[in-house]
Formats: structure tokens, C-alpha cells, sequence
């Protein structure tokens, strides 16, 4: 005799779903209740506070207080043009117009501010990464350039480890990891230290970083030139040992700069900690997934591949130099971040949308189509991502 599953019966799930309705509005409505009273509680905390602080302010301030509630409350009277009341012209464009040399119709830029100490062997570790970045951009571009030649003269040598097939991953990769790398992590331990107003945990463990990413791109380069590679897409070349050393010289300067940042003196964390940290712990989970075996065949690959390559550039890439655009652009322009809290939206904005956007450049492809439609709502997504990044008045 056939026994069906009590919960395949329609009255069943129908009783189901008529008994979890009111349970989830009841819970929403007590969420939603214990939201105001939360809510509530941290006003009166926060007004507490507020007038903890103005009883603490000094004579003057309680002035400028004061002055600031006129001039908000300020309202035209319509008698203005026939008024005695004196201007108030601090910038000299009505009285003293001669003696003010300043330009009075813009707003002046701040005068720039001391160089922060930074410690000589930070200094000489920080010198050493945009040192080698510089070396293999150099030599990175070198190989590029000579590929170009060969497109004109594909004779120009014959050596099977000069062959096309074999330099050109070279120069990509030396670029992609050797360069651009290399210097945005160099970059991050001058920015990582000043936002957090501290030393960074230890300068020695930079150089090991160094080291292993350094040899990374040399041995990688070699077996790449010797016909040994990974056999996938691009940016994805080197074998998977050659991309664990610089995995674990990642992972040695992730913890550094996790260190440095408990460390802080500041109580907020700043953006560009956000923005560093998660780049580099990105790149981590890209590269396993990108290396791990089980997916590297069929259509798996190619979904992988998609996923790889847009990650690298935009959780790796993208998402370090916006940490250090957060800090050098104000400081530069010697001008305070905007807002804070749209850098922070525009952080998990980043995270929701730009991982999800990895097969877009697979649609109407065998990839099932419900990665695809993730793909184009993610890709549709950053529009309201890019829209946040405003980070300078």
C-alpha cells in the first residue's frame, strides 16, 4: 500500500501556512514594537547626553549656539531694502573693500597641514614594496611592448619560451600581481597606520610579505615560460602553489593590519580600514575558489572564470584603491570626507551587488539562467552603488 507524506496533503499545508500567518505578523509587529521602544530609549540616552554637554558649555560657546539659533530662525520681513539695521559683512564686500586682499567670492582652501612622523623603517619596508611594484611594471610592460612587435614580426625569434602563448600570460599576470599589487599594499601600510593613529604592529612581518609575493611572480612567470601553467582562464595562470606563497604573504600582512587596527586609538573605524581589509580578505576567498578542483570543468569553469575575473578586479582592485582614495584624496585636497556614512553605504553596497555580477558577460549562454538573472540585477545594482561615492565636499 502507497503511503503519501502527511505534509504532500493541500489541507495540510494550507492549515500550515493559515497558522504561520498570524504568527509572523505577530512577530513582526512585536519587532517592530521593540524597535520604537529601542529606539526611544537611545533618544533619551542621546538628550541626556545633549544636555549633559551643554551644561558643560563655556560662555562663548552658548553665545555662538545662540547666534547660530538666530540665523536659522531667520525670516524675511519684507522691509529689508528699507531697514537700519547695519549689514553684517565679515568678508569686507560692502565696507572695507580695499584693505581685504582675500578672494572673498569662494570658499578658501585650508592651509595644509604638518607631514605625520612615520618611523624610518616604515619608511624603508613602504619604499621597498613601490620599489619592486615599479620593477615589475617596467618589466611588465617591457614584455607587452615586445608582444606587440610580434604581432608585426612573428618571427623574430624562435624560442618556445619567447612564444606568444607563453609571454603573454607573463606580462598580465606580472602586471596584475607584481605591479598594481605590490603597490597597493605598499600604500596600505602608510594609509593603515595613519587612519588609526598608531604604529603598525610590526614592520618586520612586511618583508616576509614581500618576500612571498616577489617570488610569487617570479617563479610563476618562470613556469609560465616553461609551459607550466594552471591550463584556466585569464589572470589565472599560474599554478596553484605559486598562487598560495602569494596567498600566504597576503594572509601575513592581513593579520598585521588587523593587529594595527585593534590596536587604534580612534573609536570609529575608519573607511579606509573597511575598505583594505575586506579587499585583502576577498582576494583570499577569490583565489580558493577559483583553484579549488571540484568545479574546473564544463560550464563550472567558465561560471568560476566569470566569477574570478570580475572579483579580482572588483573586490580586489576596485575595493583596495577606494580605501586609499578615502584617505588621500582629502588629504590632498586638505578637505574632510563628506559624509562618512555614505562611504560605509557604499561599502556594503559593494558587497551586495558586485559579488553577484561575475556571469553578466554570459548572457543567453548554457549558464542556468537564474545566475544569469543575478548577474544583470547585481551588474543593474552598482548604478545605486557608483551613486554613493562621493567622498569630498
Amino acid at each position: 500500500m502507497e503511503i503519501n507524506n502527511i505534509y504532500s496533503e493541500s489541507g495540510i499545508i494550507i492549515t500550515l501556512i493559515l497558522i504561520l500567518i498570524p504568527v509572523v505578523i505577530a512577530s513582526m509587529i512585536i519587532t517592530m514594537k521593540a524597535y520604537a521602544y529601542l529606539d526611544r530609549k537611545q533618544k533619551i540616552r542621546e538628550l541626556e547626553k545633549f544636555n549633559a554637554y551643554l551644561k558643560e558649555l563655556s560662555p562663548d560657546e552658548v553665545q555662538k549656539l545662540e547666534q547660530r539659533k538666530r540665523e536659522l530662525e531667520f525670516a524675511l520681513s519684507n522691509n529689508e531694502l528699507a531697514g537700519d539695521t547695519s549689514p553684517m559683512d565679515h568678508k569686507g564686500l560692502i565696507t572695507a573693500v580695499n584693505d581685504v586682499e582675500t578672494l572673498r567670492f569662494i570658499e578658501q582652501k585650508k592651509k595644509s597641514q604638518p607631514r605625520p612622523y612615520i618611523e624610518p623603517e616604515l619608511t624603508k619596508l613602504i619604499l621597498w614594496y613601490i620599489g619592486c611594484a615599479t620593477f615589475w611594471l617596467l618589466l611588465g610592460t617591457t614584455i607587452g611592448e615586445y608582444l606587440g612587435i610580434k604581432f608585426v614580426a612573428p618571427d623574430v625569434d624562435h624560442f618556445s619560451w619567447l612564444s606568444f602563448g607563453r609571454l603573454r600570460p607573463v606580462h598580465t599576470n606580472m602586471v596584475f600581481w607584481g605591479w598594481a599589487s605590490l603597490a597597493m599594499m605598499g600604500l596600505a601600510y602608510y594609509v593603515i597606520p595613519r587612519v588609526s593613529n598608531v604604529p603598525i604592529q610590526n614592520v618586520k612581518t612586511g618583508y616576509y610579505s614581500l618576500i612571498l609575493i616577489n617570488a610569487s611572480v617570479i617563479i610563476g612567470s618562470i613556469c609560465l615560460m616553461a609551459g607550466i601553467n594552471n591550463g584556466g582562464g585569464e589572470y589565472r595562470e599560474y599554478i596553484w602553489p605559486v598562487m598560495a606563497l602569494f596567498g600566504a604573504g597576503i594572509v601575513i600582512s592581513l593579520i598585521n593590519f588587523f593587529k594595527t587596527i585593534a590596536n587604534r586609538t580612534t573609536k570609529e573605524i575608519y573607511v579606509s580600514n573597511w575598505y583594505i581589509i575586506s579587499a585583502m580578505m576577498f582576494l583570499l576567498v577569490i583565489a580558493f575558489v577559483a583553484y579549488w578542483p571540484t568545479w574546473q570543468s564544463g560550464l563550472g569553469e567558465t561560471i568560476v572564470q566569470g566569477y574570478y575575473m570580475h572579483q579580482g578586479v572588483g573586490m580586489w582592485f576596485m575595493l583596495f584603491n577606494l580605501g586609499l582614495m578615502y584617505y588621500f584624496l582629502p588629504q590632498q585636497l586638505n578637505k574632510p570626507i563628506y559624509s562618512y556614512s555614505l562611504g560605509i553605504l557604499a561599502f556594503w553596497a559593494q558587497i551586495l551587488f558586485y559579488t553577484l555580477i561575475g556571469t553578466h558577460h554570459f548572457i543567453f549562454s548554457a549558464i542556468p539562467w537564474w545566475l544569469q538573472t543575478i548577474a544583470i540585477v547585481g551588474s543593474a545594482g552598482m548604478v545605486f552603488r557608483l551613486w554613493q561615492e562621493q567622498p569630498i565636499s
